[in-house]
């Protein structure tokens, strides 16, 4: 490959990251002014008065990411994987639902969420143990809700999550190790969806 090619290829990936960067943290200032159950919280949102089970087959992107036992509210924003480099764009102010996997449903796949290793965000995700619940709050209001069931730690180039099939679940992931060189993944089973 040619050093063109190359350093074209470094400045169109660091333009797509530092846009990504701004967008995130515009969409993150945008939504202090409107909502406080979207800003990254110590106290966990409450779940719909009179929710009704969904029995329909829902797809909807998440938004919203409760963690009971941690007692976490964050905002879920778009984010974005590059095969050939396996690398993620990652958010300092929200976790992030890679929109190559399957959006949050009651069918099949795996939706994938990740995020920084850091406090407010995802540093305290290995406390979770076997049997904890997670919620996804999804853009159309629909509160699917998760128990976790397993985890493994491995390496960031690692994509076998998405060849995943089978029932619906969500794996989430951060960085772990001495220097964040590896990467935690944790799975949860769905356990129902609800509509307000």
């Amino acid at each position: 490959m040619k050093k063109s090619s190359i350093l074209l290829t470094i400045l169109g990936t660091t333009l797509i990251v530092f846009g990504l960067s701004v967008f995130a943290y515009s969409r993150t200032i945008a939504q202090q002014g409107t909502s406080s159950v979207e800003q990254p919280s110590q106290k966990t949102a409450q779940a719909p008065q009179n929710a009704q089970r969904v029995e329909a087959t829902i797809y909807d992107k998440p938004r919203l990411l409760i963690i009971p036992r941690l007692g976490l509210t964050l905002p879920v924003i778009d984010g974005l994987y590059n095969p050939a480099t396996k690398q993620w764009n990652v958010s300092n102010a929200a976790v992030q639902y890679a929109t190559i996997t399957t959006p949050a449903n009651n069918n099949s796949g795996n939706t994938f969420i990740y995020g920084h290793n850091f406090p407010g965000l995802l540093k305290r995700l290995p406390e979770l143990q076997a049997g904890d619940e997670i919620i996804l709050v999804t853009e159309k209001g629909y509160w699917f809700t998760y128990r976790h069931t397993s985890r493994k730690e491995t390496n960031p180039l690692d994509d076998s999550l998405f060849y995943y099939s089978g029932p619906p679940i969500v794996t989430m992931q951060t960085c772990s190790g001495v220097f964040d060189q590896n990467r935690l993944l944790l799975t949860f089973g769905l356990v129902k969806v609800e509509k307000s």
